[in-house]
């Protein structure tokens, strides 16, 4: 049986460095959303934040692909992405019922005004097709995709990114066991 631990939640809440460290802690190979994206947006040209939505949506579709066959060979992954819409709760419950998979939900976290913090340092350091300082606006306007998290499927690790990475890595390969 594979072992699916993805990883969501809001942008700019660890939900990157917390799947990369736990990929190297457990090693097991982990698919990050943005790992797609990025060249796509670049290879094809891309310039606006529409292009950029357009692309992060086949990079999700492409990141559900990737992990799926994973998961049929019977290999253990982890994925990394927003996950905050409907559609990928379906997909989810679909894997676990068709695949049998253990499957682990960690939903990061994180107060809203260090989240903020975080969003302004990564302006210069994040790759172009985010179009962050776009998105940026509509977050401090209150804009933000009120997705409920406890929708997710199976097992849910929450975590509060405000804590150390080693702490928050210990208490979700306890929850994990």
């Amino acid at each position: 049986m594979s072992k699916l631990i993805v990883f969501c939640g809001h942008s700019g809440t660890g939900k990157t460095t917390l799947s990369k460290k736990l990929s190297k802690k457990l090693k097991i190979a982990c698919l990050h959303k943005d790992s797609l994206k990025e060249p796509i947006y670049e290879n094809m040209g891309c310039k606006s934040l529409e292009d950029s939505i357009k692309v992060g949506y086949c990079s999700i579709k492409t990141l559900f692909n990737l992990a799926e066959d994973q998961i049929k060979l019977g290999v253990d992954v982890i994925i990394e992405s927003p996950f905050n819409h409907i559609e990928s709760v379906e997909i989810f419950k679909k894997w676990i019922k068709k695949h049998k998979i253990d499957f682990y939900c960690v939903i990061c976290s994180l107060n809203e005004q260090l989240r903020m913090n975080r969003w302004k340092n990564r302006l210069k350091i994040r790759h172009k097709s985010h179009h962050d300082k776009e998105r940026l606006q509509k977050f401090s306007q209150g804009i933000n995709n009120g997705f409920d998290f406890e929708k997710m499927p199976e097992k849910k690790i929450r975590v509060t990114s405000n804590d150390p990475v080693p702490k928050l890595i210990k208490k979700i390969l306890k929850e994990i066991g």
